[in-house]
């Protein structure tokens, strides 16, 4: 990521604050819908009905959410959904995506300004950014 993106994704948490950019909502649709017919496909090849498989898959489908990888508010593409996950473990992540991001952010214009950079400048540098889980 960028110095651009990130100052887009700030932007866009500002106007959406859940962080989620909508031009992902399409992406989420499609990984969404291919996860549950593959619930039902597995459903079914156990033996089960396609009626009681679909009501299995669809009581799956309430406990998933659509994950992307970095997280959306971390600066994830939108369009970047990598599969399906459990709904609880991911908003209890994404929530601590915020003050991560405000982190991200003090110290990139820190580095803007101890370096005086201009918005031409900000094209060409990229984030190393190493995140990790549980402080590690």
């Amino acid at each position: 990521m960028n110095l651009i993106r990130l100052k887009e994704q700030k932007q866009a948490g500002k106007k959406n604050p859940s962080g989620r950019d909508p031009k992902g909502n399409t992406q989420q649709k499609l990984v969404r819908d291919d996860a549950l017919n593959r619930k039902i496909k597995e459903y079914k090849d156990q033996g089960l009905t396609r009626k009681e498989a679909k009501e299995k898959a669809d009581e799956w489908m309430k406990t998933q959410a659509a994950l992307h990888d970095p997280d959306q508010i971390a600066g994830g593409n939108p369009l970047n959904v990598t599969g399906m996950g459990d709904k609880r473990i991911n908003y209890s992540i994404g929530s601590q995506w915020k003050s991560r991001a405000d982190d991200i952010e003090k110290q990139v214009r820190k580095y803007i300004k101890d370096n005086n950079l201009s918005e031409k400048d900000l094209e060409k540098i990229y984030l190393n950014i190493k995140l990790s889980c549980g402080g590690k």
